[in-house]
């Protein structure tokens, strides 16, 4: 079951926080809060409620400041009885970028990339416990996972063509771009 967030995490693409045109995205200059909007979804697993919601707590300033569109938001949820994922994908003329809030655990999914033969390697994204992710199979998609008090975000970057051909590696920028994400996370999280 899992295995399908990961799917549908995959789907949502990732278009990383990673800045097109020389733009530097930071924790310190993307943070701007957002009104937390509270769980638009929830399930029946006895896990905790998912405390942010990326389509609708991610304001159009920061996703400017990470160079991304934000007329270009996506939803793309997945949510079973047993763990719910809330996620939304965006875009930029060089990365299509998916930001997934689920319930499970950072353990989980990483043991899910292994199944899947990633190459999975430890990191840590603004003092959280965190694993950075390329699938053999999906060359050209970075994953970064990161704990929270309900479960974990991951932010998955796929390269567009446009990226490739400008040299730039898979996974660069792609801690910056989750250390973004993690600062604008709703207080409790």
């Amino acid at each position: 079951m899992i295995a399908l967030a990961t799917v549908g995490m995959a789907v949502t693409l990732g278009g990383c926080a990673s800045p097109t045109t020389g733009q530097t995205a930071t924790a310190a200059s993307a943070t701007t809060t957002t009104a937390h909007s509270g769980p638009r979804l929830t399930d029946d697993s006895g896990r905790p409620q998912v405390l942010f919601d990326p389509c609708n707590d991610i304001s159009p300033a920061v996703l400017v400041k990470m160079g991304l569109d934000p007329n270009s938001k996506e939803h793309s949820d997945f949510q079973r009885g047993t763990y719910t994922f809330m996620s939304c994908q965006f875009k930029s003329d060089m990365y299509v970028l998916g930001v997934s809030s689920g319930n499970t655990t950072t353990a989980e999914q990483e043991a899910e990339q292994k199944r899947h033969s990633a190459n999975v390697t430890p990191i840590t994204v603004a003092g959280r416990v965190g694993w950075v992710a390329v699938n053999p199979s999906r060359p050209r998609t970075c994953i970064v996972a990161f704990t929270t008090s309900y479960g974990e975000v991951m932010v998955d970057r796929m390269q567009l063509d446009k990226a490739a051909d400008q040299g730039l590696g898979v996974c660069d920028g792609m801690k910056q771009s989750a250390e973004t994400v993690a600062s604008i996370l709703p207080l409790g999280a």
